[in-house]
């Protein structure tokens, strides 16, 4: 570490900034600064523009009885890569082990001023990023205009700091703030609307206020923030980090018809992964806290794979989950909580891509985030609600959501997931899907069913008992057969067909999707409806974790493509298809051996009306 003798201004090398009691400088760079290489030669510093706030400093520092000065700008040596890199890795420590720091705001006047306030506004010094850690990291802070007449102290001043920054009160006015109370998002809505000239500084400024290091690579751009993030989720477990709304350039491009593969967006983006691209994505996130959990957070790791994370998930829509993080947006910053303090979880969505493993995150109707209630985990399995906006607001330090738009509860009738318990997935999440991967992801998934039997349409009925016909689309055709589709948030159990068939009295289908998105059918035969809606109402059974059809009431399918009805409920049969390649069968009784003429039943993809639906295909052999 050098430092500036405040008498000599010469530099003087110490291997701790324990050594010896020093004072900092803070300032925004201009035209003019005194290098490195500059101070070695008084002459040559002195007739530079910035050897004013050289020599100020050390002023400055005399008066308060300190022997040296650090200036980032010639204390450096920046033609060395090893010592620029130590400096920035070690830069909050130094300011937190200054004495005293020296804040120099060039571009505003006290005398005469109208109020210090409306000078603090307009000051560019708080839009910087490298300023964050140098407004939040020393114990003693004075501030000086451009005249270099005082201002006043951050404690002091730190109601007005708040209105600048955002940042809080009672973070402003410790001596050493604890950072780590404050959640990820929390502090990263700190930096979210301050700038630096080359992009990974937007990195490699906030290394101490997490309290990592890491290398640095001029020249990898956007990369530098996801790496920051990486080392960041090596020591926390704070699910936070994950709790940003997606920029608009997302939203704009996946409307509803985008997932039913309807529209082709003009801007070829795919999904996003896990981990933001700039610390602006996280402006609306001042209000975040992270939730403790007793037993711990299943641990996050970085693979060639992905980001390999453990989340509670409940199935949204078809390859899409509804992931739970364990943050909220509801408390006191700044405290420890704990997740049963609070009613809702933040959580986000994410989409199955082609291979079974591979994740995107994903917006839904425009949305990118949502409000999960707390009793949505419990017994009860109700409790699911969704924000329709979540927004910054206007306004330096308004970091909150905007509340201007309404939550609604999704209720048990039009929500099947409700009925589910979340259960713990491991998702591997891309940071970057590619565009034809994840378009062909979306474009070719199957969320509704398309009804084909050999029969006159006289012979279907449709029960539509927990979707009304504007939730459940239903359509007869002349050709004998029909449609029905769940749109978004639509899960599980979509409806029910009645169809005579020969040789059976009546045959009830119940039709739906499981966990992981692969086609159900319930089929039960029987002279009595009632005692056919009995067994169906005994064995729909979400279970396992949210999995159905698993143990004793899934049907066993031979290698002659013969399904047998369930051990414990004859007459009924419970068969599950695959969610690439669907399912072929034929009815089989494990009471009667295979009939003659058994029902053959066909669930495959097929492309209708430009939409991909599971046909599922009836008819008697």
């Amino acid at each position: 570490m050098w430092l500036i003798n405040t008498r000599t201004l010469k530099l003087e090398e110490f291997w701790s900034e324990e050594l010896t009691p020093y004072a900092i400088l803070s300032h925004r760079w201009g035209d003019g600064e005194v290098s490195f290489k500059d101070i070695q030669q008084l002459d040559v510093a002195a007739s530079k523009k910035g050897f004013i706030k050289i020599r100020k400093s050390c002023e400055l520092a005399l008066k308060d009885k300190l022997e040296y000065v650090w200036v980032d700008t010639c204390c450096i040596n920046k033609e060395s890569s090893a010592e620029l890199s130590e400096a920035i890795n070690s830069m909050f420590r130094w300011y937190q082990s200054a004495a005293v720091c020296y804040a120099f705001l060039s571009d505003i006047e006290i005398a005469g001023a109208e109020s210090i306030e409306a000078e603090i506004q307009k000051s560019v010094w708080f839009t910087r990023g490298w300023t964050l850690q140098e407004l939040l990291a020393p114990k003693e802070l004075m501030f000086y205009d451009q005249s270099w007449n005082v201002i006043g102290t951050k404690r002091g001043l730190a109601n007005i700091l708040y209105q600048r920054t955002g940042i809080s009160v009672k973070v402003l006015s410790a001596d050493w703030p604890l950072l780590s109370d404050y959640s990820i998002a929390h502090r990263m809505s700190w930096a979210s609307r301050r700038t630096t000239t080359r992009k990974e500084d937007l990195a490699y400024c906030l290394l101490g206020i997490f309290d990592v290091n890491m290398p640095l690579l001029y020249g990898e751009g956007d990369k530098a923030f996801i790496r920051l993030q990486e080392e960041i989720i090596k020591r926390s477990d704070d699910h936070s980090i994950f709790a940003w709304p997606m920029p608009p350039v997302f939203v704009s491009i996946l409307p509803q018809q985008l997932l039913y593969g309807t529209t082709q967006p003009g801007n070829k983006r795919g999904g996003t992964g896990l981990l933001a691209t700039s610390p602006a994505a996280f402006a609306a996130c001042g209000n975040i806290l992270a939730l403790s959990l007793h037993q711990g957070h299943p641990k996050f790791s970085i693979t060639n794979r992905g980001l390999s994370c453990k989340f509670p998930a409940k199935p949204y829509m078809t390859d899409t989950y509804l992931v739970r993080l364990d943050c909220t947006d509801e408390g006191t910053p700044g405290l420890n909580h704990s997740q049963h303090h609070h009613p809702t979880y933040l959580g986000i969505f994410l989409r199955r891509l082609r291979e079974d493993d591979q994740y995107a995150r994903v917006p839904v109707e425009g949305e990118s985030m949502a409000r999960i209630s707390s009793t949505a985990t419990n017994s009860s399995g109700a409790g699911f609600m969704r924000r329709n906006v979540l927004v910054a607001a206007e306004g330096i330090g308004a970091n909150y959501w905007d509340m201007s738009q309404p939550d609604w509860a999704l209720s048990p009738t039009d929500l099947a997931i409700e009925k589910i318990h979340p259960k713990t997935i491991r998702f591997n999440v891309r940071q970057e899907a590619s565009y034809e991967d994840w378009y062909e992801a979306v474009s070719s998934r199957c969320n509704g069913f398309h009804i084909v039997t050999d029969h006159s349409s006289d012979n279907i009925s449709f029960s539509n008992t927990l979707f009304g016909t504007s939730d459940c689309d239903y359509i007869k055709t002349k050709a004998g057969g029909g449609a029905m589709c769940s749109p978004p948030g639509k899960y599980g159990y979509i409806g029910t067909l009645y169809t005579a068939f020969r040789r059976w009295v009546v045959t009830h289908l119940k039709l739906g999707f499981d966990f992981d998105g692969n086609p159900l059918c319930f089929v039960t035969e029987s002279n009595r409806p009632n005692e056919g809606f009995r067994k169906f109402e005994e064995a729909w059974i979400w279970e396992d974790g949210g999995i159905p059809f698993d143990g004793h009431v899934r049907s066993k399918i031979d290698a002659k493509g013969y399904a047998w009805d369930v051990e414990r409920y004859p007459g009924l049969w419970a068969i599950k298809g695959d969610r690439r390649e669907g399912v072929s069968v034929k009815l089989a009784y494990g009471h009667r051996g295979v009939l003659a003429y058994p029902v053959c039943i066909e669930i495959e993809r097929r492309l209708k009306d430009s939409k991909w639906v599971w046909e599922v295909h009836l008819w008697n052999t």
